[in-house]
């Protein structure tokens, strides 16, 4: 069977008669493959292409392999690779391919101007795929908003092709390399077609003369500056750049329609001449469709049209369209009334959606359902796999993409009983409501009756694969009919077991679910939307999602005056593994209604889209909302440096503010710099209400303002102990500003408002807080408020080793806070691991409780000569965590304690204790 050997679907093998003629290779890789032959590029630029990365490794043959980072400049590394005098692949001639996104090229554009001549054997070819993401589910996007500014300052030797049909796009990605007198960028599909299995290409002929200019080699190969479908004799045309659009325009249109549509090829240069030749002679008005990044002015590819038309004999009325929100169908239907709504659907087109997780034993049978129709010279099938890997709360309907009366194949260990107890209320409400047919197996179960485990899986996803064609053929479906069609596309035995047993087995486990009539409550959760056409996002190894927060509760009376709270993160799943002592680095939001507020009185859409680097990764761009922007990830309520109040003075219309920014951000404002952000604390936020004048767009005061940095708070649990999970010990942070303006600190107020279940970006920081390597070695510790985190995480490890019966060493433990009723930290846990003998002895120290201010240096004098004779003699390890104004005074009570017991004057007890830091035995973390 072809669909369970893994080469069958994987990476194709770098020959031509592997890649063509081959429907289970998309586009998209042919585009790869043509681009990585040694006779077209010496060097491959990757900053998109997984395929290319794998074949230059796997073929000593290859190109030389390079990364391009997506950043502003990445383009020069290109131009002075090309450039004579700096580098010798313009001595020995270098044709170089780059891979990059439409938010790459973009940035790269203006370095694209210092191009050097194209030649034969010198000169650059783009591979770009149109696919952008964008939205809270990462949905593709086929927009080249980002490309808009970019196409006015192109240099004039420059060609800008476009595909969109998979034949055509590895086509022109010969093409690309035929046009031996230009620089090229090739913009492909990538939002459908580029990525779809199930088409067989063919490789273009050979170049049969050595043509140089872009009409005579598109000429040659069939294709032209522009593509002209619909009414020969129409009054409306459609303008629009080859694509995903243009494809479903062209099918919609027909003749005598009155419409027709142009689709623009070759963007540059641009043929004017080339667009009034095939434009009909009855024309007379032009909608040009193209995407913009702003709606205060019109695109390039109007500008184009109207220069071409206007004033050249043709009486045309031309109109520019930016988006068309109510889509293609509609909007043709208005401009062009005599096309009916029905005509643009095609109702013979069957769809199935397959949902499956990564690393499932299901994940496959998408590929052996293609497997079984293109074994079936008489349909016509193509596969789009898509990835969602963006976590969201909340459950996902996918039955509302379900046409109504069609049936829905659950692979569940549920018995037919427990769907209706199951499923949520509305879930069952949709069922009914567009009356789907719900059947389910057991594969599961069932896999593991007949099979051993070595081969458990994969009998899983053939049984599954069963119970879809029976599904399919509907009424016409017998036993023997799927048996055949099994045994013709599986074969006669799979994994040693008959395919007969195992189309008996699925016909006889496949069961039909009845379900109960509901009544809906008011109060249910609405469930999360699902989107198709996702894409994996490549996280940073050193970032997790924790699962969820798991439990939250105040340590101090909700009436006390600081508030601190115990918060536990579930981490199943994340593969998240922490060290004793080590701190939980959070990536915290702003608040939402803040942010909203602000974007209201800035006078910005908080759901316009924009694309910024992503968080702490310039090199990574992302496309995220304006609140979406301001709330995640940008600090626009942390505190401005002085570099601010200077970049900002640039965007200031009234000289009053502007001077005053400067004056701030100059040495000769030190005094006011200081008081705004040590007294005042005033945020960027703020500064910008200041001097209202100041007002850079959206985009670049990201920039200004920065990410929002992670706040890291020391674990406060033993992962040895708690196992999936971490815990953290936060100290609200708020304060009242000279104005009478209260303030939050950012992380800890989100962190107070967490929602049970709500996930949590997080990395993890080393610290210096280490157990000793002997567990036997005395232990000093000394913490002082929410400086007891690490310490739990000692004490809870201790314990757990002491359970195991491993001798561990005597432990004091010193705690300090200012009444022992509403500060004494996790007491219940330090007063039980005091009753089992892991802690020693413990010093207890609360400030308030009596009229003499009792703090743990004093408690610490109390135990001179056994702390003394601990780090002296038996290699003890003192550590020390909380704010910094006690170190003088522990410092002092432990060389008041050398120089006692030691006879050690004070010089000498300092060193000693000073030599103890490089064997990390003496430890501070403070802040």
């Amino acid at each position: 069977m072809v669909a369970l050997n893994p080469v069958a679907w994987s990476a194709p093998e770098s020959s031509p008669q592997h890649v063509y003629h081959n429907p289970r290779v998309q586009p998209s890789k042919i585009v790869e493959f043509v681009a990585t032959r040694p006779n077209v590029s010496s060097s491959v630029f990757v900053g998109f292409g997984a395929f290319t990365e794998k074949i230059l490794k796997d073929a000593s043959y290859a190109p030389h392999l390079v990364r391009l980072q997506t950043r502003a400049g990445a383009g020069l590394t290109l131009v002075g690779r090309l450039s004579e005098g700096t580098s010798v692949d313009a001595v020995k001639g270098s044709v170089l391919t780059a891979y990059t996104t439409p938010i790459g090229l973009a940035k790269m554009a203006p370095s694209l101007l210092y191009l050097p001549p194209a030649s034969a054997s010198s000169r650059l070819v783009v591979q770009v795929p149109t696919a952008t993401p964008a939205g809270d589910f990462l949905s593709l996007s086929p927009s080249l908003a980002a490309l808009s500014p970019i196409w006015s300052i192109l240099p004039d030797n420059l060609v800008v092709l476009l595909s969109s049909t998979p034949q055509q796009i590895a086509d022109f990605a010969t093409l690309s390399y035929r046009l031996t007198a230009s620089h090229v960028v090739h913009l492909f599909d990538h939002y459908s077609t580029g990525r779809e299995f199930g088409h067989s290409i063919l490789p273009l002929a050979d170049q049969r003369t050595q043509q140089t200019s872009v009409s005579e080699v598109l000429g040659e190969a069939g294709y032209s500056y522009f593509e002209y479908a619909g009414d020969h004799n129409a009054r409306t045309v459609i303008v629009c750049l080859n694509g995903p659009l243009a494809l479903v325009a062209k099918a919609s249109v027909t003749s005598g329609s009155g419409i027709g549509i142009v689709i623009v090829n070759v963007l540059r240069p641009w043929s004017g001449s080339t667009l009034r030749s095939i434009l009909p002679l009855t024309v007379s008005n032009v909608h040009v469709l193209e995407d913009v990044s702003t709606g205060l002015s019109n695109g390039a590819l109007y500008s184009d049209v109207f220069a071409s038309l206007w004033g050249n004999d043709v009486d045309v009325c031309i109109r520019s369209h930016r988006t068309i929100k109510q889509g293609i169908h509609s909007f043709l239907s208005e401009i062009a009334p005599s096309i009916s709504k029905q005509s643009l659907h095609h109702d013979v087109i069957k769809k199935l959606l397959l949902f499956s997780v990564p690393q499932s034993p299901f994940s496959n049978i998408s590929r052996m359902v293609e497997d079984l129709f293109l074994g079936n010279g008489g349909i016509s099938a193509r596969l789009l796999t898509d990835y969602d890997a963006l976590s969201k709360q909340g459950d996902t309907s996918l039955l509302q993409y379900a046409k109504p009366g069609s049936p829905v194949l659950l692979v569940t260990p549920w018995s037919p009983k427990e769907f209706d107890s199951n499923l949520p209320l509305d879930i069952i409400s949709l069922i009914h409501e567009r009356r789907l047919k719900i059947f389910s197996i057991n594969a599961k179960a069932v896999a593991s009756q007949i099979s051993d485990g070595t081969i458990a899986d994969t009998i899983q996803s053939i049984l599954a694969y069963l119970a879809f064609v029976r599904l399919y053929l509907g009424s016409s479906a017998t036993e023997n009919t799927v048996f055949e069609i099994a045994r013709a596309t599986l074969g006669s035995n799979v994994e040693n077991i008959g395919i007969q047993q195992l189309s008996q087995v699925a016909w006889d486990n496949l069961k039909a679910i009845k379900l109960s009539p509901i009544e809906i409550p008011s109060h249910t959760s609405p469930m999360k939307q699902f989107q198709g056409n996702a894409i994996a996002v490549e996280a940073d190894s050193s970032e997790t999602s924790a699962s969820g927060t798991r439990l939250g509760f105040w340590l101090t009376p909700l009436d006390y005056d600081r508030n601190v709270f115990h918060l536990e993160f579930d981490t199943s799943g994340t593969g998240l593994k922490y060290a004793i002592g080590e701190a939980l680095g959070v990536h915290g939001w702003n608040d939402e209604q803040e942010v909203l507020d602000f974007c209201s009185w800035y006078g910005i859409d908080p759901n316009k889209l924009m694309t910024i680097p992503v968080a702490a990764d310039d090199a990574k761009m992302h496309t995220r909302t304006v609140l979406q922007a301001l709330q995640q990830q940008i600090d626009l309520f942390g505190r401005p440096p002085k570099s601010f109040y200077v970049e900002l003075a640039e965007y200031a219309n009234n000289p009053v503010d502007r001077h005053a920014l400067l004056f701030i951000g100059s040495p000769e404002g030190s005094s006011t710099f200081k008081k705004l952000s040590e007294k005042d604390t005033v945020t960027f936020a703020d500064i910008l209400k200041m001097y209202p004048s100041a007002r850079p767009g959206v985009e670049r005061l990201c920039e200004l303002v920065g990410d929002i940095k992670p706040r890291h708070y020391s674990i406060a649990s033993a992962q040895s102990v708690v196992g999936n999970r971490v815990d953290l010990l936060v100290v609200t942070v708020d304060w009242v500003t000279p104005s009478g303006t209260p303030r939050c600190g950012q992380c800890t107020r989100y962190l107070a408002g967490l929602k049970i279940g709500q996930k949590v970006t997080v990395s993890i920081k080393p610290s210096v807080m280490k157990l000793p390597p002997n567990p036997k070695q005395p232990i000093i510790m000394a913490g002082l408020g929410t400086g007891a985190a690490p310490f739990r995480a000692f004490l809870q490890h201790l314990a757990h080793l002491a359970q195991k019966g491993e001798e561990i060493g005597p432990v004091y433990y010193y705690f300090g806070s200012r009444h022992q009723a509403s500060e004494y930290l996790y007491g219940e846990e330090i007063e039980a691991f005091i009753l089992d003998g892991v802690i020693t002895k413990a010093g207890l120290a609360f400030s308030r409780d009596s009229t003499k201010k009792v703090y743990i240096q004093h408690k610490m004098l109390e135990d001179s000569e056994m702390l003394a004779q601990m780090l002296h003699d038996d290699e003890g390890a003192f550590y020390l965590c909380g704010p910094t104004w006690p170190v003088p005074d522990v410092y002092e009570a432990l060389v008041n304690a050398l120089v006692k017991y030691k006879g050690s004057d004070p010089v000498q007890a300092g060193n000693y204790l000073e030599s103890l830091k490089e064997e990390e035995r003496y430890v501070l973390e403070v802040y």
